[in-house]
């Protein structure tokens, strides 16, 4: 259940489009916009076949010192996968090697393969917050990619996940 809503979020995520930012990162100028990328968020597999999950990233060109800026989105700088998705290669190098991450994640019908996930265990992104289910450790950012909230008694979207988690620790 837990890997069919995750995919389900992936999936969901399928031609989002993101095209928010404040100013020039580097002079604080303001933006003008560009035009909009297509970015590969991740590589899900429907019935063995690869697909791929792609967002649109809106660039905008700095009217003060011109340079190229991308709205906020769910990529690391310089890494072409969601960043959910390397959260979970990241969250979990220090218990599983890298072929055996891959693995995992396909049998979550999500793939990556192992030279990436080592190439993101390498990086020097910081260790997600995660929670740890039967020797796995999921990444808040890829268990809420799912979506899947209700509402709690103060109107609020509580996400279902993160019931499910508190009700294991339980």
């Amino acid at each position: 259940m837990l890997s069919e809503l995750i995919q389900s979020g992936i999936m969901d995520i399928q031609d989002t489009t993101f095209d928010r930012a404040e100013r020039c990162p580097e002079c604080g100028g303001a933006l003008a916009g560009h035009d909009i990328k297509r970015k590969k968020f991740a590589t899900v597999l429907e019935d063995g076949n690869p697909k791929e999950v792609c967002v649109n990233v809106k660039r905008f060109r700095c009217r003060e010192c011109g340079k190229l800026v991308y709205a906020k989105s769910p990529f690391y700088s310089g890494i072409r996968t969601g960043t959910p998705i390397v959260d979970f290669c990241i969250a979990n190098k220090n218990r599983h090697p890298a072929n055996h991450i891959s693995k995992i994640l396909k049998n979550m019908s999500i793939f990556v393969n192992p030279g990436s996930v080592r190439n993101y265990e390498r990086s020097d992104i910081p260790s997600p917050q995660s929670v740890e289910f039967f020797g796995i450790n999921f990444p808040i950012s890829l268990l809420n990619l799912s979506g899947t909230g209700i509402p709690d008694s103060d109107q609020t979207k509580s996400m279902l996940m993160m019931q499910m988690i508190m009700q294991k620790r339980r």
